[in-house]
């Protein structure tokens, strides 16, 4: 495990590319820049459902 993160400017780069020239595709992942193919197991549609409830409840409980 790395003990310390990559500097702000070393990936704001790659972020700021990405927003200037976004993919066509509806969904994309990148890491380091490089694109992740999205249609595997990592990125499962049940998985992502239920990440949406999970992040829905969490966010519901900070709203005032």
């Amino acid at each position: 495990m790395r003990r310390s993160a990559p500097s702000v400017e070393a990936v704001l780069a790659p972020i700021l590319r990405v927003l200037d020239d976004p993919p066509g595709a509806a969904l994309s992942a990148f890491v380091r820049g490089a694109p992740l193919d999205v249609d595997g197991s990592a990125f499962a549609v049940e998985d992502a459902r239920r990440l949406e409830r999970r992040t829905a409840g969490l966010l519901r409980g900070l709203t005032p």
